[in-house]
């Protein structure tokens, strides 16, 4: 099995150049999730580019960085994202049979390894809240979006 490579023209913003070269669709990705070109081969290390050409370019767009006294580019973080089953917070009660709400964020961040981040943590103890003390739809859905 061969990869998928492509060939593909980025334009550099440091080097202010149009780049063509030829690329496989999962450097592609990786080159959208940095956040664009010069943000992917600025932060990326060496090791992980892989090739003679993006070291090349890495060096050349640190020289033209510190020489003009330019800003590097941002590096981008990714958040994770909530777990799908994170988005019901709404729980059967195994003994009642009654729907409660579950306000145990801790626990969620325990089992995921700790990747929510603190907003989303306000979030689902807001809707939690709300849910535990609302009884109609409509209401969950008007403190959501509040």
């Amino acid at each position: 099995m061969y990869p998928n490579v492509q060939r593909k023209k980025y334009y550099s913003k440091i080097l202010d150049t149009t780049i063509d070269i030829r690329v496989t669709t999962a450097a592609m990705r990786c080159i959208d999730k940095a956040g664009g070109f010069d943000s992917y081969v600025y932060h990326t290390p060496e090791k992980k580019l892989q090739s003679l050409l993006g070291s090349l370019l890495q060096q050349r767009m640190k020289d033209v960085v510190e020489k003009f006294d330019l800003t590097p580019p941002d590096k981008v973080v990714r958040l994770h994202r909530r777990p799908r089953s994170w988005d019901n917070l709404d729980e059967k009660d195994t003994e009642g049979g009654t729907t409660v709400a579950n306000t145990d964020v801790a626990a969620k961040e325990a089992t995921t390894g700790g990747l929510m981040e603190a907003a989303d943590t306000e979030v689902v103890s807001s809707v939690a809240s709300a849910a535990a003390t609302t009884s109609s739809l409509s209401e969950l859905a008007a403190a959501t979006t509040s």
